[in-house]
Order: C-alpha cells, then sequence, then structure tokens
C-alpha cells in the first residue's frame, strides 16, 4: 500500500460525487477541504451526518441552519448601537472635538 502523505492527499480529487436521499430527493453534502479538515474529522461529520439521516433528519438542513443563525449574529455595529455614547467618553482625545476618537 503507498503510504499518505499531505501532498498525495492534496492531490486526491473524488471520482464520482455522492449523494444521499432524503424526501426521495438527491441532495448532496460536503465537510470541507482536505488542509483544514483532517481525515479523522471528516469520519466524524461522515458519522454524525450518518446517524441524522438514521433519525429521519435532513442533515444538509442543519448546516444551512446553523449558516442562517451565523448570518443573523450580533454585528459590531449592533453591540455599538445598543451601548449610551457616554460610555466612549474616556476614548475621546481632550484636545479634539466631541466626535473624533483617538488612536491608540
Amino acid at each position: 500500500m503507498a503510504k499518505l502523505t499531505d501532498r498525495s492527499l492534496e492531490a486526491l480529487r473524488p471520482r464520482t460525487t455522492r449523494y444521499y436521499h432524503f424526501d426521495g430527493k438527491p441532495r448532496r453534502l460536503t465537510f470541507g477541504t482536505y488542509p483544514r479538515l483532517t481525515l479523522a474529522d471528516a469520519g466524524v461529520k461522515l458519522a454524525e451526518a450518518k446517524q441524522l439521516l438514521d433519525k429521519g433528519l435532513d442533515p444538509g438542513a442543519q448546516v444551512v441552519a446553523e449558516r442562517i443563525a451565523e448570518r443573523r449574529a450580533e454585528t459590531v455595529a449592533d453591540l455599538v448601537a445598543r451601548h449610551d455614547p457616554a460610555e466612549f467618553v474616556n476614548l475621546r482625545d481632550k484636545r479634539c472635538d466631541g466626535n473624533t476618537i483617538r488612536r491608540r
């Protein structure tokens, strides 16, 4: 058997696209690319996806729901808008007008 190295794993390409069927429709699920996702992690994610399918749940729907939750997460603009501008007074430079924030 050939030795698996990082270079040989990066050069691998799938021979066929794997699909699973849910509600009679073919679906495709990807877990990530090799350097970011190790083979061991891919095996764990595959086992989790198979468990969800055995329970009658769509693993792809869970991934979509996670992405939607990330997009709806609170942003820095939301955090700043939620706080009173008076809390940021100590960041303002005394030599500037009241609308300038000094750099550190």
